[in-house]
C-alpha cells in the first residue's frame, strides 16, 4: 500500500506528502520550463518522489525529506539515478 493511502486511512497527512502537492503544483519555482514526469515513480532502485524533465530534456530527481537529510539520503539518491539512468535513454541532471 502507497504512502498516501496509509495516511489517507488514518485520516492525517505528514508533512512530506503536503510538501510534494505544493512542489507538483509549483514545479516552475523550483526551475523554469520543468515539467513532471512521474510522480511515486518506481525503478529498479526504488521509488523517486518526483521525477521531472528541464527545458533541455534532461531528467530531474527530486527527493523529499520532512526532516533533516542525512547521508543516507545522498545514497538513496544516488541509487535513484543510477537504476533511472539505467532505465532511460535520457540524461539525469546531476546538481546534488
Amino acid at each position: 500500500m502507497e504512502v498516501q493511502q496509509r495516511e489517507l486511512i488514518k485520516g492525517a497527512f505528514t508533512l512530506e506528502t503536503e510538501l510534494e502537492k505544493q512542489i507538483l503544483l509549483n514545479l516552475e519555482a523550483i526551475e523554469a520550463g520543468l515539467r513532471l514526469k512521474g510522480r511515486q515513480y518506481r525503478t529498479g532502485g526504488g521509488v523517486i518522489d518526483i521525477l521531472a524533465e528541464d527545458k533541455n530534456g534532461d531528467l530531474v530527481i527530486i527527493e523529499l525529506k520532512s526532516g533533516d537529510a542525512d547521508i543516507e539520503v545522498l545514497g538513496q539518491i544516488l541509487k535513484y539515478m543510477t537504476s533511472v539512468r539505467r532505465e532511460s535513454p535520457q540524461k539525469i541532471y546531476e546538481a546534488l
